[in-house]
């Protein structure tokens, strides 16, 4: 009896099996997205209950009552107020699954620095006599005597002869590390600019996760320089005299994470268990959507929030859950809102949701 053989596949064959398999794979791979897509939902849904659980327990442990309605945190450390205390320092739950990290701490970092300046006077004493001016450090991060330089340019800066004299800034171009800068200023700018070698005390910004670290480089300055934060009866000295802080790193807390929700501007005026919203799937550490405070134009700024088109209408991307937003409440309750349920442009939705 003859021996039968054994005939493998044709090449066509082949080519029709893979075909029906990739034609297959293509018609479930939506299913498996939408799937992965409402997991990624339910886990920002999670990080925002344990965030409310958090503010929740903070308020009860300080002895809130509800008529007194202060959650008492910090707009701008508000995740430090939560994170050792009341989240086991989880990070993780500021992160929402379905962000790209558009924004990122140095956002943060920029708000801090706007209420950062160098105070300069003449004297080895300060007092009314001897203040000359006051140089702000961010002024969309350069200003006529104040420059900002990367990492690089800074070491271009100090090797020119004669420094600002003779070196061409033509703007901050960013570096390889842009968590680290310079900010360099001409000290005599209150009466002209002196020399303008940009070369009296330099800092140098170094941003983490949790803190602003500004280190003091001392140059030429005839004159003298405190480092100060806020005005008037909020003015806080963080150095009184940068001559000697010299190549010391000074620590202004905070936290600058990279952080995928916002907290209510007015969480302070809210009472605990209400239907406000507490903190919404945002991309700033603050939402500032009430009428007690200016709201970020969620529509106009496409560097800070970038737009997408849902059903024909422009809506800001950080509504990543299929056209919608997961939004924390007072009460500790999550929901997935749509913008024009949650918009701050409508004054009736304001009213509800936002304002106190």
């Amino acid at each position: 009896m003859p021996a039968r053989t054994r005939r493998g596949f044709t090449l066509t064959e082949l080519m029709v099996v893979i075909g029906i398999i990739a034609l297959l794979a293509a018609s479930i791979m939506p299913y498996f997205q939408k799937i992965f897509a409402i997991q990624r939902t339910v886990a920002c849904a999670h990080n925002l209950e344990k965030i409310g659980q958090a503010f929740s327990v903070r308020a009860a442990n300080r002895g809130i009552s509800y008529g007194e309605t202060r959650w008492s945190v910090s707009t701008f450390s508000w995740q430090i107020d939560l994170l050792t205390a009341y989240l086991s320092g989880e990070s993780s739950v500021f992160t929402c699954p379905e962000s790209h990290g558009d924004v990122g701490s140095g956002e943060m970092a920029r708000e801090k620095l706007k209420e950062i300046y160098i105070e300069v006077f003449s004297g080895a004493a300060r007092d009314y006599d001897t203040w000359l001016w006051d140089v702000p450090l961010d002024e969309d991060f350069s200003s006529e005597w104040v420059w900002r330089l990367s990492s690089e340019q800074y070491a271009e800066f100090v090797q020119t002869d004669g420094h600002g004299q003779n070196y061409d800034y033509s703007g901050y171009v960013e570096g390889e590390d842009p968590s680290t800068y310079w900010f360099v200023f001409e000290d005599q700018g209150h009466h002209g600019g002196g020399d303008k070698d940009y070369y009296d005390i330099m800092l140098r910004v170094h941003i983490t996760d949790m803190a602003l670290e500004i280190m003091p480089e001392q140059g030429g300055a005839g004159y003298n320089f405190a480092l100060c934060m806020g005005r008037g009866e909020e003015k806080e000295y963080i150095a009184e005299n940068l001559k000697n802080e010299h190549h010391k790193t000074l620590t202004i807390e905070g936290s600058f994470a990279a952080t995928d929700y916002g907290l209510n501007s007015v969480v302070n005026m809210l009472h605990p268990g209400g239907k406000k919203l507490l903190a919404l799937d945002y991309e700033l550490m603050v939402a500032k959507g009430s009428d007690y405070d200016d709201p970020h134009p969620w529509l106009e700024n496409e560097e800070i929030f970038p737009t997408q088109m849902i059903r024909n209408r422009k809506v800001p991307a950080f509504f990543r859950h299929g056209g919608k937003a997961n939004s924390l409440f007072c009460d500790g309750s999550v929901k997935a809102m749509t913008f024009n349920e949650i918009t701050i442009y409508d004054d009736e939705t304001r009213e509800m949701y936002w304002n106190p």
